[in-house]
């Protein structure tokens, strides 16, 4: 007793192969643009975080003041490092000025 009745049934393997509209859809969430937004979802999510951080931060008065403070700080030590750059390069300007003239 063979059964060869069941042969040629799902040509491909298998049930899971055999889809009425023809086409094999990969298990999960179906992709709009046929599976090329990987990147554009990330992008989505990074943005979605980065405006929950934003909200969290803007609407924190602790977080602010914390923010701000650091900010301060950084932007004094650029300021000062700046002058610090300036006042030395003026320095060397005047001294190869004077060099020339010697």
């Amino acid at each position: 007793m063979h059964h060869h009745h069941y042969n040629g049934q799902y040509p491909m393997g298998g049930p899971a192969w055999h889809q009425p509209q023809g086409a094999w859809v990969p298990p999960g969430p179906p992709a709009p643009q046929g599976g090329h937004n990987g990147d554009a979802d990330r992008r989505f999510v990074k943005g979605v975080l980065l405006g929950a951080a934003a909200a969290y931060l803007l609407t924190n008065d602790k977080v602010q003041h914390t923010l701000f403070r650091a900010v301060a700080k950084v932007w004094t030590g650029v300021r000062f490092g700046l002058e610090e750059v300036k006042e030395r390069y003026q320095d060397a300007q005047a001294e190869v000025e004077s060099e020339r003239r010697g």
